[in-house]
């Protein structure tokens, strides 16, 4: 007989009906929850973000349908909260934290503002969380701590400030933790070192400070640490060498101290180590070339000695190697372009490097930057240079560096004009003894910067320079260079800096020079320039450094240049100018440096002068300037260095020069200054060269001049005669005629009565002689 289930009870039914109702009233009243919290957080945007939203969360959809809006299927809560790149505006209000269900929470790139809420700390589902690229302030809320299986904490780019809270290492979970670009202080929390799981850590640009600790050792599936730009002290920590998954290690700009540890060498997977910017001393290990897979290397900037490992040439994967500005000593390898092929960037510059400029350096075809600049480099450049077709950074200044003679001019140059990319050429302070080549023309049009001062360049300056149309700075000082400024210069619009001085050149200063806009520094002084200054330089508003001494120019200073309002910085010095100082110098109120010494100009110095107030040095020496000196240089509180020597300047020293503080340097000799020297403020430190040839100065025995005597000047005998005996004498016959009425009114009367009377002509004269 089969077996019949029992019949289901009646009674159950009201129950079931009930814990239906119950369950769907608390989802409702669940989703309730998301749903306000969702509406408090759009109230907490400011308008126009709340108009982005208004439309696509309405009241009238169901919150799961919104814009960027995640649930669960089962519950319908609210499990993903996607606002990134929105451009919103706004607070983030406490109850986000009421969105109990959430697990990923991304609001990044956006302009919220104010501090991160506490609440965050309810919102323990939690797994991806990132405000990145926000304007946050505040602290860190240590209820963070309460997310433990957060994965991935992105709090970076903003405005936190205050120490990291040691909270964060109870997210034993945590996977990912960017806190890069904030101003967070303190140290780095110890128990960081139970993080075990981390993979990424980054306090990128951060400003703290201490040591980093041991435990750092501890995080074993770390694949990348950045601790760059903070001011981390101590050593580099020896558990460094247990990371052993690491990929990328960076303590750039720092100030740590120590060695380079050897433990680095067991870092097996390292692709990128930065270790620069900081105060490390001693020699770079050798263990660093077990590093095979390395493709960054920067230690530039540090105390580093000793010579660079030729192991480390032989790391095939290296791209980019910098140890710039340290202590290294020692030679290149001749083959270093053979062994580096996929070598992208050399940085060994200001060192002590000796010995010959690898030619071998031209099979390095990848290579964009080479700078070597500041040692001690010596043979010749290859000329095969323009090989490395990639070329776009060549710094080989300041070096002992030469070039094989050809008529045909350097060859190394001629070359380069196969690197199209080249932006920067730098080959400063080498004995190249040789001529610029006509091919200089057919260099990168993408060239922006040419240093070449110092280098024993001979023959004329090509032509074919106008040609580089980009070209932001030349400079070919203190060579051997003859003729004319090439009058193409004036094709070089976005030139802003040109500096020729102390060659041979020749000619007028072309005008074409006037179509410069951009230029803010000309310096053509030491040279042999003849004709007047272009009224139309003063057409370059945008210059600000004008030399121009040295040369053989003549007649006057253009009116025009002293509409230069913005210049700092005037010399005209060693000229045969002439003419006067005109007024007009007033306008130029930026002015902190004027030289016209050594030349004719005449008259006097205008009183406007002093309204220069940021003056710091004034040169007017070996000119024929005469008059008094104007008070109104007193006003001139900046000033370091006045020069008045050698001109035709009388009268008394102003006793206003006494307020020129900073003035370091004063030189009034060899003019026809009288009377005494102001003994107070800069004075007190003068010595007897500042006042040299005024033979009717007095003062002090230790400035070699007359002593000032007691005897009462001419000027002042005049005004004591013309003032004082009068009134003296006035005052003592009031007195005595008091006296005189108190004593004998009556004889008083009388002789009052007599005097109105008297006959004044039957006095006898007094005679004066």
């Amino acid at each position: 007989m089969a077996k019949t289930s029992a019949p289901f009870p009646l009674t159950c039914i009201p129950i079931l009906i009930g814990y239906y109702f119950v369950s769907c009233l608390a989802v409702n009243l669940s989703n309730f929850t998301d749903h306000s919290a969702l509406l408090v957080f759009k109230s907490s945007l400011d308008l126009g973000s709340r108009n982005i939203l208004d439309k696509k969360w309405s009241s009238t959809i169901n919150m799961c349908d919104w814009m960027r809006v995640a649930c669960s299927s089962r519950h319908q809560r609210v499990t993903a909260l996607d606002l990134r790149d929105m451009g919103l505006s706004g607070t983030i209000p406490p109850e986000i934290g009421n969105l109990s269900f959430l697990v990923y929470l991304n609001l990044s790139n956006n302009y919220f503002h104010g501090q991160l809420p506490n609440e965050f700390g309810h919102l323990r589902r939690l797994k991806y969380l990132t405000v990145r690229q926000n304007n946050l302030t505040g602290e860190i809320p240590r209820t963070i701590g309460n997310l433990t299986i957060l994965e991935e904490l992105y709090l970076c780019q903003n405005k936190l400030r205050g120490e990291i809270p040691k909270e964060i290492g109870n997210l034993h979970n945590l996977r990912i933790l960017n806190l890069k670009e904030n101003m967070l202080t303190g140290e780095i929390p110890r128990v960081f070192g139970k993080l075990a799981v981390l993979e990424w850590l980054s306090f990128y640009k951060n400003k703290l400070g201490g040591e980093i600790p041991q435990e750092i050792g501890n995080l074993s599936n770390l694949r990348t640490l950045d601790l760059e730009d903070n001011m981390l002290t101590g050593g580099i920590p020896r558990t460094i060498g247990n990371l052993t998954m690491l990929n990328s290690l960076s303590f750039y700009k720092n100030k740590l101290g120590g060695e380079i540890l050897q433990e680095i060498g067991n870092l097996r997977n390292l692709e990128r180590l930065y270790l620069g910017v900081n105060v490390l001393t001693g020699k770079i290990p050798h263990e660093i070339s077990n590093l095979r897979n390395l493709q960054a290397l920067n230690l530039e900037v540090n105390m580093l000695t000793g010579p660079i490992p030729p192991s480390i040439f032989n790391i095939s994967e290296l791209r980019k190697f910098g140890a710039a500005e340290n202590y290294l000593s020692g030679s290149l390898p001749s083959n270093l372009g053979v062994s580096l092929t996929n070598l992208e960037a050399l940085s060994l510059g200001d060192n002590n490097i000796v010995g010959a400029f690898p030619s071998s350096i031209s099979n390095a075809s990848k290579l964009t930057w080479l700078d070597v600049i500041g040692n001690s480099l010596n043979g010749y450049v290859p000329d095969s240079l323009g090989s490395l077709k990639l070329l776009r950074i060549l710094n080989i200044g300041f070096n002992n560096l030469r070039t094989e003679p050809s008529a045909g001019g350097i060859k190394f140059l001629t070359s380069l004009t196969n690197c199209r990319y080249l932006k920067r050429l730098v080959i400063a302070s080498n004995p190249l003894n040789g001529f610029l080549p006509a091919s200089l023309g057919n260099l990168s049009r993408s060239l922006e910067y040419i240093y070449a001062s110092d280098c024993k360049l001979k023959g004329s300056i090509p032509f074919g320079f106008g040609n580089l149309s980009n070209l932001v700075y030349l400079m070919l000082s203190g060579n051997e260079l003859v003729g004319p400024i090439p009058e193409t210069f004036g094709r070089l619009s976005n030139l802003q800096r040109l500096q020729l001085f102390s060659n041979n050149l020749e000619g007028y200063i072309p005008t074409d020079l006037c179509h410069l806009r951009n230029l803010g520094e000309l310096c053509l002084t030491h040279n042999m320039l003849r004709g007047s200054i272009p009224t139309c330089l003063g057409n370059l508003t945008m210059l600000r450094y004008l030399y121009l001494g040295s040369n053989r120019l003549i007649s006057t200073i253009p009116l025009s240049i002293y509409g230069l309002t913005d210049l700092l910085v005037l010399n005209l010095s060693s000229n045969l100018l002439n003419g006067d100082l005109k007024v007009g110098i007033k306008t130029m109120k930026d002015i902190t440096n004027i030289d016209l010494s050594r030349n004719q100009f005449t008259s006097h110095i205008p009183s406007t002068m002093g309204e220069l107030q940021n003056l710091v040095i004034l040169y007017l020496a070996q000119n024929r300037l005469h008059g008094p000196i104007p008070p109104s240089l007193g006003n001139l509180i900046g000033l370091e260095e006045l020069d008045l020597s050698y001109n035709d300047f009388s009268g008394e020293i102003p006793k206003t020069l006494e307020g020129l503080l900073y003035l370091k340097s004063l030189n009034v000799s060899f003019n026809a200054l009288q009377g005494e020297i102001p003994h107070d403020g800069p004075f007190e430190n003068c010595t007897a060269l500042s006042f040299k040839g005024n033979k009717e100065l007095c003062g002090a025995s230790r400035l070699q001049v007359l002593p000032c005597t007691r005897t009462t000047t001419p000027n002042a005998m005049m005004c004591i005669l013309k003032y004082v005996v009068p009134s003296a004498i006035t005052v003592l016959l009031l007195l005595t005629l008091t006296y005189c009425s108190i004593r004998h009114p009556r004889r008083n009367k009388d002789v009052h009565v007599q005097l109105e009377h008297s006959n004044f002509a039957e006095h006898k004269r007094i005679s004066y002689d």
